[in-house]
């Protein structure tokens, strides 16, 4: 297919055409020529990737006791080299599957909203924000699909953002009770009102990770509780330019 042809396409047609291609096939389409890298990036840039993002794992699931509450704001610092990323979403912990399944268990929250923002640390531009919100029900049917890892979901970006090489980044993430009536409601209760408290990983104490001829350098945050090497968020999800 030239081209041209593609120029002479309505945008949802070549949009459903793309939709079909897996991560490889969306790769191959990318490196063709000058052209058709502007047409998956474009379907890219439109936020229509989804779960065939390229993964990058960061954190592994603890089963010990520790939590994160809803007052603490997750922070993950970050820089890319020698080249550009697109950042798709962010992979973040919920409740354990086991305890999501257990359909006898009390929830407190039937829906909560998380938040992740990504800011320029040079600027504090924000770049990025998406908020996201997750039923129960919703969260049920996910840990009941295929997905990169247990105990956690992700959050895309409506409009994916540019990691540019060599710039450093700060993504912030919470979970907050999404339409609570009365606030102190829920447990545990404290001088804040209810929290909700999610799983927790470590292990990601890696400084440079390298993926596919990118160079993904974390660094620990100034602010927040930082996720360098344990905390909420246990993936990435982007594209390479």
């Amino acid at each position: 297919m030239s081209i041209s042809i593609w120029d002479n396409l309505p945008r949802e047609i070549w949009e459903k055409i793309l939709d079909s291609l897996d991560t490889h096939g969306l790769q191959q389409a990318q490196n063709t020529c000058a052209s058709w890298r502007e047409i998956v990036l474009a379907y890219i840039m439109n936020g229509r990737l989804g779960n065939r993002a390229l993964l990058l794992e960061r954190l592994q699931f603890v089963d010990n006791g520790l939590f994160h509450k809803r007052n603490i704001c997750n922070t993950l610092s970050l820089r890319v080299t020698p080249k550009s990323v697109i950042l798709i979403g962010v992979g973040v912990y919920g409740g354990t599957d086991e305890e999501l399944l257990d359909e006898s268990l009390n929830i407190t929250f039937d829906r909560t909203t998380t938040t992740v923002n990504v800011f320029e640390k040079a600027t504090g531009n924000l770049v990025a924000n998406q908020k996201s919100i997750w039923s129960t029900k919703n969260a049920r049917r996910y840990a009941r699909s295929q997905k990169p890892m247990p105990n956690t979901y992700p959050v895309f970006f409506g409009t994916p953002c540019l990691l540019t090489k060599g710039q450093a980044y700060l993504v912030e993430q919470s979970i907050q009770p999404t339409d609570v009536q009365n606030h102190f409601s829920g447990w545990p209760v404290t001088i804040l009102g209810a929290e909700i408290w999610t799983c927790h990983g470590d292990q990601g104490s890696q400084l440079i990770e390298t993926v596919h001829q990118v160079q993904f350098e974390f660094m620990e945050s100034e602010r927040g509780r930082s996720c360098h090497s344990e905390g909420q968020m246990p993936y990435l999800l982007w594209w390479i330019l």
